[in-house]
């Protein structure tokens, strides 16, 4: 294997752990509403099974992909998450989540790391 894909699996098991890090600190310290917490949740979950089998198998196709999606997701779900002054009146979560500046560190991160993940499948 090439030198570049060696770096390519280092590089999205670092910014993987990065993003798992950051992922984990907005859960627990964030004023995040909960059915965001359990999709995030379970989209970390997805992603660090994805960063294991890409650690553990480079060759492997389906870990980049099942690394992506929850990439794709967490990125998704909290760049534009409202975090202060969340109405817990409304009934549509769309209207809760998806109205506010977000958590731009977690974006940046997603960014990077589906970049990697891109050229990693190359």
């Amino acid at each position: 294997m090439s030198r570049a894909f060696h770096l390519t699996t280092l590089a999205a098991t670092l910014i993987g752990i990065g993003l798992a890090a950051q992922t984990a600190y907005a859960i627990f310290t964030l004023p995040i509403p909960l059915w965001t917490a359990i999709s995030v949740a379970e989209f970390f979950v997805i992603l660090a099974i994805g960063i294991i089998a890409i650690w553990r198998n480079p060759s492997d196709i389906f870990a980049p992909t099942l690394a992506l999606l929850g990439t794709l997701v967490i990125g998704r779900l909290l760049s534009t998450l409202r975090l202060e002054g969340v109405s817990l009146a409304s009934l549509d979560p769309l209207l809760v989540a998806e109205t506010g500046p977000g958590i731009p560190a977690i974006a940046y991160t997603s960014v990077a790391l589906f970049i990697v993940l891109a050229f990693h499948m190359l």
